[in-house]
């Protein structure tokens, strides 16, 4: 496994190499214009992420909106396997 932290890097990696790279469902309608490689979406329960927002309970009314904005995110189309 190689991990590159300079995107420019990455991306010079990329090109010149045949080495497998992952994608995030967000990611992979911007790179899958501009690649010419093949999606296969990973879609085991095991490889899935959540992630948690710990905030003081006093200061819910600020972050209430960011939490609504999140809920309301077509999520459904960033999941869809059509756009792999």
């Amino acid at each position: 496994m190689l991990v590159q932290e300079d995107i420019d890097a990455y991306n010079a990696l990329l090109k010149a190499s045949s080495l497998p790279t992952f994608r995030t469902n967000i990611t992979i309608p911007k790179f899958k214009k501009i690649e010419d490689r093949v999606y296969i979406p990973i879609s085991d329960k095991e490889a899935t992420l959540s992630f948690y927002a710990i905030y003081n309970k006093n200061d819910h009314d600020r972050y209430s909106i960011i939490e609504n904005e999140i809920r309301n995110v077509p999520w459904h189309l960033y999941r869809n396997e059509e756009s792999f």
